[in-house]
């Protein structure tokens, strides 16, 4: 420790200064650049993230900048990052899809166009754990007047409680058929 806090140590944005250097010029390798930017410089390498997204890099710094877009927090991404995954041939693979917020997810489904849509709901039919996470969306956007929306979101299983209800005067719970 003695070592770190010697006179002319990097700590600070030194190191934030000097990390960013390395990303930008190239030394960092691309996956990780993502997650460095987003660290160093929280909120504001939005554009930067953004640009990496639209750019044309291997399918591991792909999805890094997926997850770090996400990690963001700002739900209008979403339909970038899907678009993304769609032209990646990821969105219906659930094996191959990088992870997605279920809250960014629900709040992007609430509000998004008809093709924006499609993907969202190919997102939640290959992860069945994001149907529980974007139910209350989806059950708002069923009473959309639009009945090819309607009908795309009746596709999406909504997760109810498994567990039946108990038989009157019985111990155990009903048998489901």
């Amino acid at each position: 420790m003695a070592e770190s806090l010697a006179a002319g140590a990097t700590r600070g944005a030194d190191v934030r200064d000097k990390t960013l250097e390395l990303v930008r010029s190239g030394a960092i390798r691309p996956e990780h650049r993502p997650a460095l930017l987003r660290r160093f410089l929280g909120g504001k390498a939005e554009p930067e993230l953004l640009a990496m997204l639209a750019g044309d890099f291997s399918p591991k710094t792909i999805r890094s900048v997926i997850i770090e877009v996400q990690n963001l927090g700002k739900a209008e991404h979403m339909a970038a990052v899907l678009a993304r995954c769609e032209e990646q041939g990821w969105l219906g693979d659930a094996r191959r899809m990088p992870w997605l917020s279920g809250r960014l997810l629900d709040e992007h489904i609430k509000t998004a166009t008809k093709g924006e849509l499609v993907r969202a709901v190919a997102a939640v039919k290959a992860r069945p754990a994001l149907a529980k996470l974007t139910a209350k969306a989806v059950k708002q956007r069923l009473a959309d007047q639009d009945p090819d929306v309607r009908e795309l979101l009746a596709q999406v299983k909504l997760e109810e409680d498994p567990v039946a209800p108990e038989a009157p005067g019985s111990a155990e719970p009903a048998v489901q058929p």
